[in-house]
């Protein structure tokens, strides 16, 4: 079998000439850079362009796409901090490897990603409603254990009934616990 290929962990050293020359030969890139920085309401510093250029040229992810991922972190950031936060370069480059992982080359696989991730959300707060989670935001583990039930075809009342024989058993709430019952139904 072939070896796995390695995830990409940091995009390629571009230089300020690799970006002004992009800036004055490709049209698609200097649009996304007006509208990125439309979007996200500032200028885009020479660190966040040479994010940007990675994400267009190494990851390889088209101008659209890219908007769609900007506006889609803008939203998250919205949804866990406030409307007057806005996501790093930083996090933006991060979502963009999940994006190239995902395969999310074109408008159409990124809005139907998206829809599936709206519709996972909209479950997972119902989940956590269910287990009396409320004021903050689930935390990476509890996420998984959710996004695994919901995959096993499970509603909130089911959750709601593992979390109170566990908190009966264990008289606090445990995860591992509460996957096991998950399991075991």
């Amino acid at each position: 079998a072939p070896a796995p290929v390695p995830e990409r962990e940091e995009l390629p050293q571009y230089t300020a000439e690799d970006i002004r020359r992009e800036m004055n030969e490709g049209a698609a890139f200097k649009e996304l850079v007006r509208d990125v920085q439309a979007a996200l309401g500032k200028i885009l510093s020479s660190s966040d362009l040479l994010k940007l250029f990675g994400i267009y040229d190494y990851l390889g992810l088209p101008a659209d796409v890219i908007l769609l991922l900007v506006t889609h972190c803008i939203d998250e950031c919205a949804r866990r901090s406030g409307t007057a936060r806005k996501p790093s370069m930083y996090y933006i480059e991060k979502a963009a490897y999940a994006w190239e992982r995902e395969g999310l080359f074109s408008s159409a696989a990124a809005e139907a990603y998206l829809q599936r991730m709206a519709v996972l959300d909209a479950a997972s707060e119902r989940f956590a409603g269910a287990l009396q989670i409320k004021g903050r935001a689930l935390t990476a583990t509890e996420q998984r254990y959710i996004s695994e039930w919901i995959a096993m075809g499970f509603a909130p009342d089911a959750a709601a009934e593992a979390y109170d024989r566990t908190v009966l058993k264990t008289g606090k709430l445990s995860w591992g616990y509460m996957n096991s019952i998950m399991k075991r139904v």
